[in-house]
């Protein structure tokens, strides 16, 4: 639940990109959101080879704990809606995009430009793009499209606040290192329904 609250904050910034003002709870004219949330099981129930695991040649020999996708998604007032999705998987190869994706526009109307699909990266999953995974990327595209069904259809009313803060805890002392600056903003977002 901890990863799905953290990409609630995360994808909060692109929210405010679907108009001005709009993800603002403090301000008068606050409009009417609504978010959703779904998440579903994505482990494999074959052994598969794993991702990020280039001098391994045998499959995974067992389970030692499951993976997960995760979608938010988020309406504002005129019905302009985005879906976030995570992945507990090494990454997201593009065959997995554009087949989500343009299932998603077919049966949802959602365009390609307001999903985002993220991986955690993890070298625990399958490398799913192999020929022998092609039995899970299915299985995987399905589950997809069906979580993002899910967070479509559990799109309830909810607050959206952001603020902002100077964070100067954990940093470097050296506040310009080259041409670059570290920031010490810290940006946190919150929903409520």
């Amino acid at each position: 639940m901890n990863r799905l609250l953290h990409l609630v904050a995360v994808s909060l910034v692109v929210l405010v990109a679907l108009g001005p003002n709009h993800a603002r709870g403090d301000t008068p004219e606050a409009p009417h959101w609504k978010a959703g949330v779904s998440s579903t099981k994505i482990t494999s129930v074959r052994s598969l080879h794993m991702a990020g695991c280039a001098g391994r040649k045998e499959p995974a020999e067992g389970t030692e704990q499951d993976l997960f996708g995760k979608a938010i998604a988020f309406e504002n007032h005129e019905g302009n809606r985005v879906v976030f999705v995570t992945l507990d998987l090494i990454g997201v190869i593009e065959q997995l995009r554009t087949e989500v994706a343009g299932q998603v526009q077919e049966k949802y109307k959602l365009s390609p430009h307001a999903l985002l699909m993220n991986a955690s990266h993890a070298h625990c999953g399958p490398a799913y793009g192999r020929d022998d995974a092609k039995h899970y990327f299915d299985s995987l595209v399905r589950s997809l499209v069906e979580l993002i069904d899910r967070s479509l259809e559990d799109l309830q009313p909810a607050n959206l606040s952001y603020r902002y803060a100077r964070c100067s805890v954990a940093m470097k002392r050296k506040v310009v290192r080259g041409s670059q600056h570290l920031k010490s903003e810290l940006s946190a977002r919150r929903m409520n329904s």
